[in-house]
């Protein structure tokens, strides 16, 4: 397997490194949902749409 590690910035805060999660939080609020929308909508629970 390849390190790919080498290919964000070391100087990049983590904030600024891309995210699933904030992403997917970006598509929901986006798109006019609630966490609660989505847990419904889904099955998933709410800690897990929250984290």
């Amino acid at each position: 397997m390849e390190d790919v590690s080498h290919d964000v910035p070391e100087d990049v805060s983590e904030e600024a490194r891309p995210s699933v999660g904030r992403a997917l939080k970006q598509a929901r609020i986006a798109a006019g949902l609630t966490v609660d929308d989505v847990t419904t909508a889904t099955r998933v629970r709410i800690a897990i749409v929250h984290a």
